[in-house]
């Protein structure tokens, strides 16, 4: 089989994969945000990411013209990424078979890296790293061609992929070193350092351009310079203009970031960070928004980092048969012997081609270790316990995701070590073993699919529920990302209760969003707006304002006790569904029931009393959180009944009422 029947068949059948598990619809954390900046070409959260959101966009209305409609937007932005994924996927195997002469390593790789757990489920919902794997895969293959065939052309489009990534998402650069050892190394596997200073100057200036940082901008207009100073030898003309055009297409595809400072002087719906400025650009793009850790000190024991990655690898090849965080017996075997399948395969491909092996070791090294080193983790939330001090800090969610390019690439290898000892046996034994290839797809596949899983329907559940019975034009204080991106996405791209202006806490911090709340919706004075008074202030400041212009201002049950209550300091609270609102004449001790309200959110959501506290949990820690929030009129409501499903404490626990 030719590379390029490889190509298709791994990538044809991921691609049927990934579809049959697409979501449904809207999913936690970014997805929401995501799909709500994409139908109003707006500007999510820093980096800003132009160029998947205005590509998106324009991959709907191509799916929305060639189906007649018949494909629903947030669908077809879904798909979106199965489809990078399944090309991203294909590229691989296309490039593995190269290397290797096998179109069965190569169909193998792709096929185990492709359902990687990490990775399918980046292909099923909107988020961006699906569309980042496929332009390092694109910059590979450009890389291969340019070393090969010794290409000015193929080198330029990498520094272009390099530029590029910056509107994109930077994770792509990481590839960066692997990228630029293929593009100056031949089939002969000799290096030449002439060739690799165009591409390593272009990915030095996409480095300092992406994270605004003087030192990387340095270093490439310096390798530039070196490079046009240099003894002439061979091509001389061919030489200077790689030299000076490889930057020059690395900053024309880094310039797209501009397109951000065209969009928001116009205040789309989502416009976070409004940069209708220079400065208010480079912050955006620099995420000055977000603490950035600097590479040192660690923010967590190096080695615990690394062991962070390893349980992260643990979860990629059988994920179906546990969801438990630490090794599990049923999962742990089958991840040990797809890394025994890995050494050897691994060891396979160094014996077929050490140029092609040599790069994937590169790529390997930066995708793990690289990736550790630049973003400097903390422990993730169920990782360190018992090592850490219970009070440490840690990352707000599960940090998989960053590591998918590894897991990726961990996958290719897996598949040469399936092909390596599939040439060692003979008849039904070797075909058996081809079988192992399809064996991730087989353990993972309830563990991912998004259209069983609870979790895939809770992003749209709990917008549903907040919203729904809402008084009109209220203004409604949420706690973070799993409740506002859904609403964002309600109104956004389903137009569902618009009227409703949600209030973010965690935003609450930066100069932007809060002179968005005054100069949209009146919610802050300016004294607040310019200098930041404490979260206290500013609540209290929405609570007034919102009440003079004759609003009601309620809270999520997501909000703490605290923030709740700065926000009314002298009057006490009422449940009355999925929200609290200010009880008339009560005091700050009071926080009541409303029983008619909390029976009515029962009797009319989807689920009969009581079950949405009975309904298998989430796999992901965000959807348990989320149906516990969901479940909070279900303990209400048993707590003014007399029920067995609440009580004080469940109340507490799941409704914040305190």
């Amino acid at each position: 089989m030719p590379p390029l029947g490889a190509a298709a068949v791994s990538g044809g059948a991921l691609l049927v994969v990934y579809l049959a598990t697409l979501a449904p619809g809207v999913t936690l954390w970014d997805s929401g945000e995501f799909l709500a900046a994409i139908r109003t070409l707006g500007i999510p959260h820093p980096p800003g990411t132009p160029l998947f959101v205005f590509g998106a966009r324009g991959w709907a209305a191509l799916v929305d013209g060639v189906t007649l409609g018949r494909v629903p937007f947030t669908l077809a932005v879904n798909a979106a990424s199965a489809v990078s994924a399944a090309a991203t996927a294909g590229l691989m195997a296309w490039l593995l078979t190269r290397w290797t002469g096998s179109a069965g390593a190569g169909v193998a790789g792709a096929l185990v890296g492709g359902a990687m757990a990490t990775v399918w489920q980046g292909a099923t919902e909107t988020e961006v790293y699906a569309h980042a794997g496929l332009a390092v895969a694109l910059a590979l293959v450009a890389a291969e061609h340019a070393g090969e065939r010794w290409s000015t052309r193929h080198r330029t489009l990498v520094a272009a992929i390099f530029g590029l990534a910056v509107p994109l998402h930077i994770s792509v650069l990481v590839a960066g070193p692997a990228i630029i050892f293929l593009c100056a190394t031949d089939r002969g596997g000799t290096f030449s350092f002439r060739a690799a200073l165009a591409p390593t100057a272009a990915w030095a200036i996409a480095v300092g351009a992406g994270t605004v940082s003087l030192a990387p901008l340095v270093t490439g207009i310096v390798l530039v310079i070196a490079a046009l100073l240099a003894p002439p030898g061979g091509d001389l003309a061919w030489h200077r203009r790689s030299v000076l055009l490889a930057p020059a297409v690395a900053l024309l595809g880094a310039s797209f970031v501009a397109v951000m400072l065209v969009r928001a002087p116009h205040d789309p719906p989502i416009n976070e960070g409004n940069p209708r400025s220079w400065g208010a650009l480079v912050d955006v793009v620099a995420r000055r928004q977000y603490d950035v850790p600097p590479l040192w000190p660690r923010r967590a024991p190096p080695w615990l980092q690394v062991g962070n990655v390893i349980q992260y690898a643990d979860w990629q090849v059988a994920s179906a048969l546990s969801d438990a965080p630490g090794p599990s017996p049923l999962r742990t075997p089958f991840t040990l012997a797809f890394v025994a399948l890995g050494v050897a395969g691994a060891m396979w491909h160094r014996r077929r081609d050490r140029r092609s092996f040599q790069a994937v070791t590169i790529l390997l090294a930066c995708a793990t270790l690289g990736v550790l080193a630049v973003l400097n983790l903390r422990a993730g939330p169920s990782y360190g316990w018992g090592i850490l001090p219970p009070d440490a800090i840690r990352e707000a969610r599960e940090r998989d995701y960053f590591f998918a390019l590894a897991f990726l690439v961990a996958g290719l290898w897996c598949g040469c070590g399936i092909a390596a000892c599939a040439g060692r046996l003979r008849g039904k034994a070797r075909a058996a073993f081809w079988l192992l290839a399809a064996l991730p797809v087989a353990l993972n596949w309830r563990g991912v699919d998004r259209r069983r899983l609870p979790d895939a329907m809770l992003a749209g559940e709990v917008a549903r529920a907040l919203l729904a019975p809402l008084p009109r034009n209220a203004v409604l204080v949420v706690a973070g990302d799993n409740d506002t991106f859904p609403i964002w996405f309600a109104q956004q791209v389903l137009g569902v209760r618009r009227d409703v202006t949600p209030v973010t806490i965690p935003l609450l911090g930066a100069a932007w969003y809060r002179e968005e709340l005054a100069r949209r919706h009146a919610l802050l004075p300016p004294e607040l707006v310019m200098e930041w008074g404490g979260l206290s202030a500013t609540l209290a400041a929405v609570g007034v304002e919102g009440e003079r212009q004759g609003r009601d201002v309620v809270a999520a049950v997501s909000v703490e006790s605290q923030d709740r209550r700065a926000i009314a300091s002298d009057r006490g609270w009422m449940l009355k569904g999925m929200w609290y609102a200010v009880a008339p004449g009560g005091d700050l001790a009071s926080v009541g029931i409303d029983s008619a309200a909390v029976a009515e959110v029962v009797r009319t959501g989807r689920q009969p009393p009581g079950e949405s506290l009975r309904s298998p949990p989430a796999r992901d820690p965000a959807g348990r959180y989320v149906q516990r929030l969901l479940g909070c009129p279900d303990a209400a409501l048993a707590r003014v009944t007399g029920g067995d499903l609440g009580g004080d404490r469940l109340l507490e626990s799941v409704c914040n009422s305190r």
